[in-house]
Order: C-alpha cells, then structure tokens, then sequence
C-alpha cells in the first residue's frame, strides 16, 4: 500500500468506530508541509492530512455514514 492510501484507509476506519454523538477530530490540514514545517517548529503531516479529508471514498463514506465535518465554531 502506498503511504497516502494507507492514511486514507485509517481515517475511513476511524470514522467507521465513531459513537453516535459529536466527536470532535482535531486536524491540521495544509497544504505545503514544506513551508509549514518552517513556520512551527514540530514536524507535522498537514497535506496527508488535507489528502485524507480531499479523498472521494473517504467522501462518499461521511455522507453515507451521515456525518457532517464541521468547524468547532459550528458547533
């Protein structure tokens, strides 16, 4: 398996064990890790994580599952 589908399988499994009941995921997708990784001084995978939260199954799997992403601010 490459590295992103791999991330990708585990953020679809994550979501398949969720209670039902606000959860909250904290994330912090990006889009350059390069320049991300300059500007904070602990390493992070921001755009495997934008990857995951992008890809279409991991897509079509919150809307089957009805789980709607949403801001902190939303809730």
């Amino acid at each position: 398996l490459s590295c992103s589908l791999l991330r990708a399988l585990l953020f679809s499994l994550f979501f398949l064990r969720l209670p039902e009941r606000v959860s909250e995921l904290m994330t912090h997708p990006g889009l350059d890790s390069a320049a991300l990784g300059k500007a904070f001084s602990w390493q992070y995978h921001w755009r495997e994580e934008l990857d995951a939260y992008l890809d279409a199954g991991n897509k079509a799997l919150l809307k089957e599952l009805c789980i709607e992403p949403v801001s902190f601010a939303a809730l």
